[in-house]
């Protein structure tokens, strides 16, 4: 150690002992510092604040395989929202049913919609969406950051519900409001406008108050408009004709007020409620020789109040609740004279009640124990006599442990579901009880380095969701339960070049699934669906990720891309006439690559994003094959004053910029180039 380290050191010793007598001395030790009165002496008033440089949050630096992105990332990969996030990681493929407002699931390493817990603040969200899980709804207004983990790990937002799924995918909203307790501001508020293609029209409000020293609270609002009737091109044979979607129109409206109470450093609660508001219209599908309108409507209402509690006891013991109930309503309506009344409705209203808990002890720096428990109690009510009055119960218990050194890492989880079923009218399904062991490691071989070697072993139990089971024209109550064996090892390296070089992360994953008795759903409208079970499906891929960014004085460049390979076959009979066949909607081998550039005065970037060809059945019929395609996406954007407290930003993005067709979804096809201009005002 230096001698000018030494005083240093020797110093602030001083001073804290200093400090720590002083306080003893007036009687304040028995205060803790965050209830003391703030008494300023001197108060110096700053011209300004300018920042440098962003923090590039690009995950994958811990034991778990989980992929994070904060706002910067989501900024430079020119991705409008959440959804779109999680699209740029590899082995993430997006199933998009036509335009701003529409429907979108997500498939995640082969994996459908329903095998992927959504979390957001860490309590998992309502699976009510009648169809796949619809994503669109977790396109949040106060959004902030998104984390896609495929194994449990340790942390403030780990559930017991995680370690059950396949992956799950957490939605931070809080990062704000701890800012604004920590800086103590008296407000701030946001406002941004946006016009788009196609009558695309949105507003989105975000205000945080700093009410007191400990009390923070926040209400966030998002309205969209879209028209949705864009044009594209029918091709039959030799003749192609142009043609515009129509009854394509989306209304959304969200609300999120939020509260953070924080009663120390280590005391925090949580008060979350929220409002999901959606009208939409259903497009048909694109088939030929069929011109009839369609004429389907949809009304997604959901209210949700949630509570979570966490608190760290000296250290050793951490422990945290949460609690959520939620409401969901879902009409739906179908005009057609072929109806005895010219019409058909379905409605469904479905209430789910959640709460969890967590316990964790570190009996030294390298071990940790923990315990964590949920559960849930769903209800379903609905026009239907064989989906009315159904309940189900579902509990969830895992017990894990692990060791952390400087050298190595090892995680073990042991989790229990079972799930109770009833019914007072038509069929119930039938009750399961699994345990599942879950094993994962990481290893630093040369700790002066920023290697990480890491595997996984995984085994999960997913019983056919609530809405699998009981929704009319989709579920069924016979759907056996899945069992799925994963097995994954990866290499992540980053390491700081130079200092015009800051960052260099080269991710490398490879994984294989088997899964027995896979649920798949295959849409036959955007209200049908057709669900069944498969014997086993094999899932073996690989992926690339490498991120990087450059800085000269007062420029950025940054760099990001990614490549997966993905086969996903149907390995149930081998006399079957679909052994060997690639999953439906499932591309053998995607990626993108993002260039992206700043400087004091605007931003420019560019995406390319390209998908192998895909099937739209699973016996691969030759009208369903949907063919490779790519585009480009470019944005560009400057921010700007108006007044000395009051400035924002400006920003282009052009979708689809070479005007493609193609389509993600047989029968659906997506629009070509368009626009959308976004004006973001901050108080």
């Amino acid at each position: 150690m230096s001698r000018a380290k030494f005083r240093r050191t020797v110093s602030c010793l001083l001073l804290g002992l200093a400090t720590g007598i002083s306080d003893v001395i007036a009687g304040n030790s028995a205060v803790p510092t965050w209830e003391r009165p703030y008494c300023v002496d001197t108060i110096v008033q700053l011209k300004g604040v300018s920042v440098k440089e962003h923090k590039w949050d690009i995950g994958q630096t811990s034991a778990s395989y989980v992929y994070s992105m904060d706002s910067t990332w989501m900024k430079v990969t020119q991705s409008k929202n959440p959804t779109e996030a999680l699209s740029r990681l590899p082995g993430v493929t997006v199933k998009d049913y036509g335009g701003v407002g529409g429907m979108m699931t997500l498939n995640v390493r082969g994996m459908e919609s329903s095998h992927v817990v959504v979390t957001v603040d860490g309590i998992p969200q309502m699976e009510t969406q009648v169809g796949q899980k619809d994503f669109t709804k977790y396109n949040l207004p106060a959004a902030e950051k998104v984390m896609l983990g495929f194994s449990a790990t340790e942390s403030d937002n780990w559930q017991a519900r995680n370690a059950t799924s396949s992956a799950y995918v957490n939605i931070s909203t809080l990062d704000g409001l701890r800012n604004c307790l920590q800086e103590q501001r008296s407000t701030s508020t946001s406002f941004s406008a946006e016009q788009g293609s196609y009558d695309t029209w949105g507003i989105r409000v975000k205000s945080e108050i700093c009410v007191s020293p400990v009390w923070a609270t926040r209400l966030a609002t998002r309205y969209q408009f879209a028209a949705n009737d864009y044009p594209f091109t029918l091709v039959n044979g030799n003749s192609k004709t142009q043609q515009y979607r129509e009854n394509n129109r989306t209304n959304l409206f969200q609300l999120e007020w939020s509260h953070l109470f924080r009663f120390g450093r280590n005391d925090e609660m949580v008060g979350k409620v929220c409002l999901h508001n959606c009208y939409r219209r259903l497009p048909g599908q694109v088939v030929l020789y069929n011109t009839s309108p369609n004429n389907e409507r949809q009304l997604d209402q959901e209210y949700t109040f949630a509570l979570g509690w966490r608190k760290n006891c000296g250290g050793k013991w951490e422990t945290s609740v949460h609690a959520r109930w939620g409401l969901n309503f879902n009409r739906y309506k179908d005009i057609n004279p072929i109806y005895p009344q010219g019409n058909r409705k379905e409605n469904y209203r479905q209430s789910d009640s959640y709460m969890s808990g967590k316990v964790s002890y570190r009996p030294s720096k390298e071990w940790t124990l923990s315990w964590a428990s949920d559960g849930s109690y769903n209800t379903l009510h609905g026009n239907e006599y064989t989906v009315d009055q159904a309940s189900r119960i579902t509990l969830t218990h895992a017990l894990g442990s692990s060791y952390h050194n400087r050298v190595a890492t090892i995680s073990g989880y042991c989790v229990m579901t079972s799930c109770y079923n009833s019914s007072r009218n038509g069929q119930s399904g039938e009750d399961f009880h699994q345990w599942s062991p879950i094993l994962m490691g990481s290893i630093r071989p040369f700790t002066y380095k920023n290697l990480i070697l890491k595997m996984y072993y995984k085994n999960t139990f997913r019983p056919p969701s609530f809405t699998e089971t009981y929704y009319y024209h989709l579920g069924s109550t016979n759907l056996l339960p899945e069992r799925t064996f994963q097995w994954g090892g990866g290499i992540v390296w980053q390491k700081k070049i130079a200092s015009w070089w800051p960052l260099m992360n080269v991710i490398c994953d490879a994984f294989l699934n088997s899964v027995h008795d896979k649920i798949i759903s295959i849409p036959v409208n955007l209200h049908v669906w057709k669900t069944a079970n498969l014997g086993q499906v094999h899932t073996k891929g690989f992926s690339l990720s490498l991120h990087n960014q450059f800085r000269f004085q007062g420029h950025t460049l940054m760099m990001t891309g990614c490549w997966s390979l993905l086969k996903a076959e149907d390995v149930s009979q081998k006399e079957g006439n679909t052994y060997g066949f690639q999953l439906p909607y499932i591309p053998v081998s995607n990626g993108n690559v993002t260039l992206y550039y700043e400087n004091n005065y605007f931003h420019v970037g560019t995406t390319y994003k390209g998908t192998s060809s895909r099937w739209g059945t699973l016996e691969h019929a030759f009208s369903t094959r949907l063919p490779a395609y790519s585009e480009w996406d470019a944005s560009i954007g400057c921010p700007f004053t108006l007044a000395r407290k009051t400035g924002g930003t400006c920003n282009l993005h052009v979708s689809n910029l070479f005007n493609t067709q193609y389509s993600l979804v047989n029968g659906y096809p997506m629009p070509g180039r368009t626009y959308l201009l976004t004006i973001t005002f901050k108080l």
